[in-house]
């Protein structure tokens, strides 16, 4: 895992060409590549030094060590097969959480959407429909990079977690949406409970039901249900990844995997030193063979922890910033008018959008003929004036329409980019990680 500052390498994103220098300068980053390389050059190694105390120092010696390639064929058959198995496992479990973490950033987005529209026409004030729709997204984001964090820990989360002695897991330094926004006693529960998931879910079902209580919600039970039901599905969604992250891959056949891995290690330099006469080709071949099931091998086990901050993982990072920017749009969306429809609808539907388009050109287009073939210099003149002043009040008012939009937009959008997760200094100030308390 890597630390909390460390930005992730992040899944290379391709085209058709794959082998540029972009997409190799990326793969040479990856810490697997490394490892892989300083497992099969000690085995080049000592097959070139086999094939030169062959050729050189003990001429004959241990030539034809192995007659038959038969048994190499059998353990190369055996391995393939392991290490095949081993990666259709961990890249179903990499698609699995694909579709766990987009469902339940999806789920949430669409739970709060719900209930921010559900204040529509409510019979309470202002400024408590303002504080409900405050405190969700709040607690909406909040839940979002709750359960990354304790998908990313897995089975080794603790129950009372030491940031001294315990690595930090990268999800802990997410944005949050304006998390001194919320009460500090409710933050200090938070702090010293390990089950943090649940509790912020319950605060999101109790701030639901405190709303229905106050008549915020201008709908009757069964359509709050709906909402209700976003929520469990992402709860749903964070219990079915759990399984990805805390039950491993079997231990039998990855002990059986590694023992035969070890084993086409030590073989390779002797069959190869059989196949050619030369010591650079069996240097070749030995890190040819070894390198490609090494490095493979070494790719499925971060597919296998598709919550993990590695150069193979989900960019988690990413959805949360995607649900914070959308829970902040709902907010806005929420203090403008409903769209309506304008004077030059078509009542009858028999026009579409890009006839539309083309008859509002033909207009353009016979305007500027007529303009152009009317009338004298003076007449022109007075005409550009006449659109110059037009125009400039058309600015005037667009740039005033901008500020006010821009105003109403900051005025809903909490504090955003400030990495949140609650550790509390001596000033009682909350900011950084939330984990501890000091």
């Amino acid at each position: 895992m890597s630390s909390p500052g460390e930005k992730p390498i992040g899944l290379i994103h391709h085209n058709n060409v794959c082998i540029t220098l972009k997409s190799l300068m990326s793969v040479m980053q990856q810490p697997k590549l490394r490892i892989s390389l300083a497992i099969c050059l000690p085995c080049g190694c000592a097959g070139a030094f086999l094939k030169y105390y062959q050729n050189y120092i003990s001429p004959g010696s241990m030539s034809g060590a192995i007659t038959d390639n038969a048994a190499f064929e059998a353990l190369n058959f055996l391995v393939l097969y392991l290490a095949t198995f081993r990666i259709q496992a961990a890249y179903r479990k990499f698609w699995d959480g694909c579709d766990h973490a987009y469902g339940i950033v999806g789920d949430l987005c669409d739970a709060g959407a719900d209930l921010i529209a559900f204040c529509r026409n409510t019979k309470g004030t202002p400024q408590e429909v303002e504080n409900f729709q405050q405190l969700i997204i709040r607690l909406l984001s909040l839940l979002n990079a709750a359960i990354f964090a304790e998908l990313e820990s897995g089975a080794d989360r603790p129950d009372d977690f030491d940031p001294d002695t315990q690595e930090i897991p990268n999800a802990y330094t997410f944005d949050l949406i304006d998390i001194q926004g919320i009460d500090e006693a409710s933050l200090e529960f938070l702090l010293a409970e390990p089950n943090k998931v649940e509790v912020v879910f319950q605060w999101v079902q109790f701030a639901v039901m405190e709303a229905c209580n106050k008549r915020l919600v201008a709908v009757p039970g069964p359509l709050v249900s709906v909402a209700m039901k976003d929520l469990n599905s992402a709860m749903n969604h964070f219990h079915e990844a759990q399984k990805i992250t805390e039950v491993p891959f079997p231990f039998p056949f990855m002990l059986a995997l590694q023992l035969l891995l070890v084993s086409h290690w030590f073989l390779t330099p002797v069959v190869t030193s059989d196949w050619t006469g030369y010591a650079l080709w069996t240097f070749v071949f030995c890190n040819a063979c070894t390198f490609t099931l090494w490095f493979v091998t070494g790719v499925t086990l971060e597919l296998d922890m598709p919550f993990q901050h590695t150069a193979n993982s989900i960019d988690v990072r990413y959805l949360q910033k995607l649900l914070n920017h959308r829970l902040l749009a709902l907010t806005t969306t929420f203090k403008m008018a409903t769209p309506h429809l304008s004077n030059a609808a078509d009542m009858n539907l028999s026009r579409t959008s890009q006839e539309s388009m083309e008859g509002i050109n033909a207009a353009q287009t016979r305007s500027t003929k007529r303009s152009s073939i009317v009338g004298m210099q003076s007449e022109a003149g007075a005409r550009r004036k006449s659109r110059i002043s037009v125009n400039a009040g058309h600015r005037s008012r667009t740039s005033a329409e901008s500020d006010e939009s821009d105003a109403r937009h900051s005025e809903c959008q909490p504090n955003v980019g400030v990495s949140a997760w609650l550790v509390k200094s001596k000033s009682r100030n909350w900011s950084a990680v939330w984990w501890t308390s000091a």
